[in-house]
């Protein structure tokens, strides 16, 4: 309730700076997020942060005209952010999660609290002092801006979904116990809290004007009004039945109300009559900020459905939905293939056809001709790419992808895949055993036999001769440029094979099936995970680093080869169904409901800690240039002599580079990392993390390696 006045928004978000071996996901699409937003704060009339499922944060400087591409930063749900701020926020969510940014949240630290509740709000009445609310009457209070939490006796055991202050002392929480309305009031900051009595039904947010003026709404259209602080509390008589999450006052007359089945509702009466508003068709509206009488947002997602979020600037008589460079396009991307590191076209359900020049950071929907599913691009080289989907479809490219032919297959069954060893020579493989042969670019395809019938789902050519087909319970083999093709009665539905070198390829498929081959797919060893997912597409790079996608956004990182794998956190429940590492070690996946996902966001990779990133403690670490070649320039500052450390860790969590290692002085410092190992080896492009620690305080960031 500090500074600029804020909304009621659900539930606190904090990110920690280590989560070794988790690469940093950002959405390119759907924006502005794939994900359910569930809170939002602004820490001045024009910059904010939005905060939801899957530790999703994204953020605005233009009064949420725009968004950044929205980044995973945490494994848990974010459910409520506050403002302390122009630049200083707090977010809260499941199990104790409680994160603090100072950066306008751009980067995270930790500070969550231990419990398995969940966090549902929180709320600052000054810079220092707040108070976090949730399940089983937990109320936690902090005194020193979010870095540390006490419990606080609440006095109930019911759930607390809202907190709010009007004052530096004065605050309000609500909730049920039961079926029953539950508030609480506090009058000396959130030291205690005494009940309040009303006569309602479950409530979920609070927001107060002033000390005296309030409301407060939940389910089953329940809304609660005050003007006397809390000792009486009136029920409206309306005819709103919708369950409502989210309230704000912007004067005692002017009031909005959001919830369940796309509704939101105003009123410029203090709440004597309703205005119903026509926005977030078929979503959930979770939070609601408004600037002016006039203009406002509305955030919300309904589970299985794609985030919404619109903007209003009369009112809400007529909303903008706030959608993605890629005109919106929501259809399930199948297809993937990058060029380079900037140019790369995917493909998709109803024709859908995208092509970007710029690492993601805008993609355009193509022109392509067909309204059939796309589900497979392949490019052998720089300038010749091909795509096929349903009822045999073919299209080709001979200017990088930038406009798109139909060809002929000869076949109207489903093809699944498509492979190229050169220009001219390629193959599509698909239902009930198809198979199809150029030599010719394309402009001549030929039906061979496969013989088999089972579904073909992936085809990839390991040099010219030898080409490996994974399907339905089958793996097929050609040592003769597929002249001939021998089956491997295999057991289950094997999604994806791709090629690392001459001799090593991976398979994977449901049910966490992995197969790998070392000599050239003659024989397979089961590397399967005991995992309930179903994989659906692999990348590698390298011999050593291989990511494994699928079903509800799984992921699995091998760093070795697939010896070892480590599950990545989710962050989202979407089905990934295309994955790939481009050169520069950027990893790229696309899937279902049109998501499009990128490990570096490209609206702010050429500013990663370009600016001083200092912390309480007052350790300062600043990298230039960000992202770098040969060489960068690491400077940081230790406020206190004693032992420091230095070091560049790996997204695997392990230290590549040891820099610092002793005692400093105080003040100052400065070197040059060559992007090099302990051993002297250059490392491989991407990102790394720079690591500072002086005594018990730590501060860092990201870099990013670029190839030479």
């Amino acid at each position: 309730m500090i500074g600029y006045r804020l909304p009621h928004v659900l539930v606190c978000l904090a990110i920690p700076f280590f989560l070794p071996a988790q690469p940093t996901w950002y959405w390119q699409n759907p924006r502005p997020s794939g994900n359910i937003l569930l809170g939002v704060a602004f820490g001045d009339p024009t910059h904010g942060v939005a905060v939801g499922e899957y530790g999703t944060v994204t953020r605005t400087s233009d009064a949420g005209q725009h968004w950044s591409p929205p980044v995973t930063v945490h494994p848990r749900h974010l459910n409520s952010i506050c403002a302390l701020g122009p630049a200083t926020y707090v977010a809260a969510g499941d199990t104790g999660t409680i994160l603090r940014s100072d950066d306008g949240g751009l980067t995270w630290t930790d500070h969550s609290f231990a419990t398995t509740s969940r966090i549902a709000s929180v709320d600052f009445s000054d810079a220092n002092n707040g108070i976090a609310v949730g399940w089983s009457g937990m109320v936690l209070r902090s005194t020193d801006g979010g870095v540390t939490w006490n419990a606080i006796n609440s006095g109930t055991t019911g759930y607390l979904y809202g907190v709010h202050f009007s004052s530096a002392l004065v605050g309000t929480i609500v909730g049920d116990l039961g079926p029953n309305a539950l508030i609480l009031r506090t009058t000396d900051g959130g030291a205690t809290w005494d009940p309040q009595t009303v006569t309602a039904g479950q409530l979920r947010a609070v927001d107060f004007f002033d000390d005296d003026n309030g409301f407060a709404v939940g389910n089953s259209g329940t809304i609660v009004k005050t003007n006397d602080g809390g000792n009486t509390w009136t029920t409206l008589s309306t005819s709103i039945t919708n369950h409502l999450y989210t309230v704000q006052m912007l004067d005692p007359g002017h009031i909005w109300i959001a919830g369940s089945f796309s509704s939101s509702f105003s009123s410029d009466d203090g709440g004597a009559t309703w205005t119903t508003h026509a926005a977030l068709s078929g979503a959930t509206t979770w939070a609601l900020h408004f600037f002016s009488n006039a203009e406002g947002l509305l955030i919300g997602g309904t589970q299985g459905t794609e985030q919404k979020m619109y903007r209003t600037a009369d009112g809400g008589d007529n909303w903008d939905e706030l959608t993605s460079d890629v005109t919106g396009a929501v259809e399930s991307i199948r297809g993937l293939h990058f060029i380079d590191n900037d140019l790369g076209v995917a493909c998709g359900f109803n024709g859908t056809l995208l092509r970007t020049e710029d690492a993601g950071k805008n993609w355009e929907l193509l022109p392509s001709g067909t309204t059939n599913n796309l589900v497979s691009v392949h490019f052998p080289d720089a300038t010749h790419g091909t795509v096929v989907g349903w009822v045999g479809t073919i299209l080709h490219s001979t200017d990088a992808g930038a406009t798109w032919t139909q060809q002929t297959s000869g076949t109207t069954e489903v093809l699944y895949d498509v492979f190229f060893t050169d220009a001219n020579t390629g193959w599509a493989a698909g239902h009930t055993g198809t198979l199809v042969h150029t030599t010719d670019g394309g402009a001549n395809w030929t039906i061979e036999n496969s013989g088999v019938t089972n579904q073909l789902f992936s085809i990839a050519f390991l040099d010219a001769n030898t080409g490996i087909i994974a399907g339905s319970n089958v793996i097929l083999r050609t040592t003769d440029a597929g002249v001939t093709w021998t089956p491997m009665v295999i057991s289950g539905e094997l999604r994806e094979v791709t090629v690392i070198d001459p001799d090593h390829a991976i398979i994977v498929g449901w049910n966490g099936v992995i197969y790998m081959t070392d000599d050239g797919g003659a024989t397979w060893s089961d590397h399967s995970l005991a995992v309930n997912r179903n994989f659906q597409a692999v990348a590698v790079r390298g011999a050593d680093t291989i990511t494994v996608v699928g079903e509800s956004c799984v992921m699995f990182h091998s760093f070795d080869g697939g010896s070892t794998w480590q599950r990545q956190y989710d962050i989202s429940n979407e089905i990934l169904l295309a994955a790939q590492y481009a050169a520069n070690g950027n990893i790229w996946a696309t899937g279902d409901k049109g998501v499009i996902l990128s490990s570096v966001s490209p609206d702010e990779v050429t500013g990663i800690a370009e600016q001083p990133v200092p912390n309480d403690q007052g350790l300062q670490l600043t990298i230039t240039p960000n992202p770098f070649g040969p060489s960068t320039a690491i400077r940081y500052t230790v406020p206190t002599a004693g032992p420091a450390e230095l070091v560049i860790v790996d997204q695997m969590g392990r230290i590549v580079r040891k820099l610092v290692a002793g005692s400093l002085r105080s003040g100052e410092h400065s070197l040059t990392w060559d992007g090099r190992s302990d051993n002297g080896e250059r490392l491989r492009p991407g990102v790394y993390f720079v690591s500072l620690r002086s005594g018990a305080e730590q501060q860092g960031t990201q870099v990013v390696l670029m190839d030479l």
